[in-house]
């Protein structure tokens, strides 16, 4: 305890030794905000392969709190050095459904896929080891209701 720095607030109170209660602030630093873990980074984890210019996609029909459920589609097309995505998001309700177009800018790190959509939106993804892709935050949280809101990949077809 002779290393820790002593501290006073007054001169009638003993010292705060600072230096000894940072291991216990770093621990409690560490242990906060644990409420879920992040999605493992799948060892093996792939990305379907595709020729430049080729779209790479995965769907899956979502689950909706307040509609039927929610069809998506999302597609990634890489030219060259230029990595452009589309996602397609049609909300089912009796009736019809609406359809909503997001399309933005992709990046893939290791078994992570951030898309940065032209609007501004922000959305994650874990790469599984199926080559399905799990929405998560931006920590790799898996998102509430994350068992069911997984993409499955489809058949790479060629650009338009």
């Amino acid at each position: 305890m002779a290393a820790c720095t002593a501290l006073r607030h007054n001169r009638g109170m003993p010292p705060i030794r600072l230096a000894c209660l940072l291991p216990a602030v770093a621990l409690g630093l560490a242990l906060s905000g644990c409420d879920r873990p992040p999605v493992a980074a799948p060892t093996g984890a792939t990305m379907p392969a595709a020729a430049d210019g080729d779209r790479i996609a995965w769907q899956a029909r979502l689950p909706c709190a307040d509609c039927d459920g929610i069809d998506t589609t999302l597609q990634l097309q890489q030219d060259g050095r230029m990595r452009v995505y589309t996602l397609s998001e049609t909300y089912l309700a009796t009736g019809g459904g609406e359809r909503f177009v997001e399309r933005g800018h992709w990046q893939r790190r290791h078994a992570w896929l951030h898309l940065q959509g032209d609007d501004g939106a922000r959305r994650h993804y874990a790469l599984l080891a199926d080559g399905g892709l799990q929405a998560t935050d931006s920590r790799g949280r898996p998102l509430s209701g994350d068992a069911e809101r997984i993409l499955v990949p489809v058949t790479a077809a060629p650009a338009p």
